[in-house]
């Protein structure tokens, strides 16, 4: 099979979120729900700098990865909205949901389809671990022409395997064990190179 060489991302689509335990940390073993429309995606890193000096002057330096950051926009489903902003109908009437002081905000792992719109290629993305950091906010505009995407910032953090993100086209990779579970059975353990 030939290598992908050049891959142009033009469109963001397919974006699912599973969610982490809070109890157990371990990633839910229940398939991903889809996160509903994607306007876009960001992925941004940040580093740690760690410099050895000499005699006051930098010798040389080398960069650790600490976290990814991002934004993500959205039109999400009503109650993917609700366990991202940790809205609860815990201990209210059936149908009422609160936010209170005791909301949990579960981490999530994000998995999302790219595709090159002049190959019809496609490449699966995945952030294994994040935590989304803005916090509630509503804004509803009688005056709008177009119903407004909701705007997500978050942190990505390493998973199990000590990866921050993961990319595959689909093309290079096996379609049963890695393409068909990639958007809503991801796990760090289908991405292992298996033991020799």
């Amino acid at each position: 099979m030939a290598k992908i060489e050049t891959f142009d991302e033009c469109k963001i689509t397919e974006t699912h979120a599973k969610l982490y335990d809070r109890s157990t940390g371990k990633l839910a073993e229940s398939d991903a729900q889809r996160l509903g429309c994607t306007g876009n995606i960001e992925i941004n890193t940040e580093y740690k700098t760690i410099v050895k000096n000499c005699e006051g002057v930098e010798q040389k330096s080398v960069k650790k990865i600490t976290k990814l950051t991002g934004k993500i926009s959205v039109h999400m489903p009503l109650a993917i909205a609700r366990t991202v902003f940790g809205l609860s109908n815990e201990g209210l009437a059936e149908g009422v949901y609160g936010l209170s002081d005791k909301s949990n905000i579960p981490d999530m792992c994000l998995t999302s389809k790219a595709v090159d719109l002049f190959t019809d290629e496609e490449k699966y993305i995945c952030l294994p671990k994040i935590s989304f950091t803005t916090g509630f906010a509503k804004k509803i505009d009688n005056s709008s022409e177009e119903v407004a995407e909701v705007e997500l910032e978050f942190n990505g953090y390493k998973d199990e395997n000590g990866e921050f993100y993961y990319e595959a086209i689909a093309s290079e990779v096996d379609k049963v064990s890695i393409g068909d579970k990639w958007l809503k059975q991801f796990t760090p353990s289908i991405v292992k190179a298996p033991a020799a």
